[in-house]
């Protein structure tokens, strides 16, 4: 879920004010996107929009949070390497 200037923004450019429409600017450019959990439900419209999404906690509070997400989103990277999907 988005919250900030970016609701504004994506108001501005006559975008939805969510995820999906956040995703709408990188498809034909990223492959993947990583939603939040709270976000699950959207799975499917950025995958119309030609993209993979990853689903995972993305709230970052801390740095510890930082770490896990990183490390979240490489290991499911490394499996795509080791399956030989890049």
């Amino acid at each position: 879920s988005l919250k900030g200037p970016t609701v504004e923004m994506l108001r501005d450019l006559g975008e939805e004010p969510t995820t999906a429409g956040v995703a709408k600017h990188y498809a034909g450019i990223a492959g993947t996107f990583v939603i939040d959990l709270v976000d699950t439900a959207l799975q499917g419209a950025i995958t119309t929009l030609g993209m993979q999404p990853i689903v995972c906690d993305t709230v970052m509070a801390d740095a510890e949070d930082e770490r896990r997400l990183a490390t979240d989103i490489a290991r499911i990277v490394e499996g795509w390497v080791a399956d030989g999907a890049s």
